[in-house]
């Protein structure tokens, strides 16, 4: 999963392995300099899907 936008320390845009965009919460998910590969995804706790582009 690749983290492409920060919103702050603990929340995230990102997109999946097919490309779809979502919102992921964990913590210091959005610390790392944008864009980032996130590899342990056991940081990740919750995820939220079908983003509104306008809404973000």
């Amino acid at each position: 999963m690749k983290a492409i936008r920060k919103i702050n320390n603990n929340v995230a845009v990102c997109q999946d392995a097919g490309g779809s965009e979502l919102i992921a919460f964990g913590k210091g998910i959005g610390f790392p300099a944008m864009p980032y590969e996130i590899e342990n995804l056991d940081v990740i706790d919750r995820t939220f899907y079908d983003l509104n582009p306008s809404q973000v």
